[in-house]
């Protein structure tokens, strides 16, 4: 069977057991997960290039638990609590609540909504290298998307040495 076809009917298999009104509305969070799962499964699709392999995958990345509030941290720590509810049986090898957790507070800290604008959100992407820029609550440099499609980080005014 070929692997495109192989990883994507995981991903949707998973996608489709959890009940309906789960699947409703923002399913963002959830969809990172089923294809983090299917990576650990799989391994990587073909065209993907990363540097390491599936199981270091999110290793790089920091959860940053001390920017996050009581209530946010309790959201991922409840939303794991439904993938154990959901996905129990068919969990990849070392996944539990707390792996589940720690890899919901990645995401929430470091992915990136696109178009980047205050009306809408068409997407998140979640990029190990992007994830790196210092965080600012006044950030002196934007991500914005460049000529045919690229992702772009772009200073909004001049950046002097030593600044962050």
């Amino acid at each position: 069977m070929h692997f495109i076809y192989c990883f994507s009917r995981n991903e949707c298999e998973l996608f489709c057991s959890v009940p309906a009104h789960l699947r409703d509305g923002d399913t963002d969070y959830m969809r990172f997960i089923l294809r983090y799962f299917s990576i650990l499964k799989f391994g990587f699709p073909p065209g993907y290039q990363y540097v390491c392999s599936e199981k270091d995958l999110f290793q790089s990345i920091s959860a940053n638990n001390h920017s996050l509030s009581e209530e946010q941290y309790l959201w991922c720590r409840n939303f794991a609590g439904v993938f154990m509810r959901f996905f129990s049986k068919s969990l990849p090898a070392g996944q539990n609540l707390d792996t589940i957790t720690e890899l919901l507070t990645k995401i929430r800290v470091n992915s990136l909504g696109f178009p980047f604008n205050k009306d809408e959100t068409l997407g998140w992407c979640l990029d190990t290298r992007a994830s790196m820029f210092n965080h600012s609550c006044a950030p002196n440099c934007a991500i914005v998307q460049g000529e045919d499609g690229l992702l772009l980080v772009k200073t909004k005014k001049e950046v002097k040495k030593g600044e962050e």
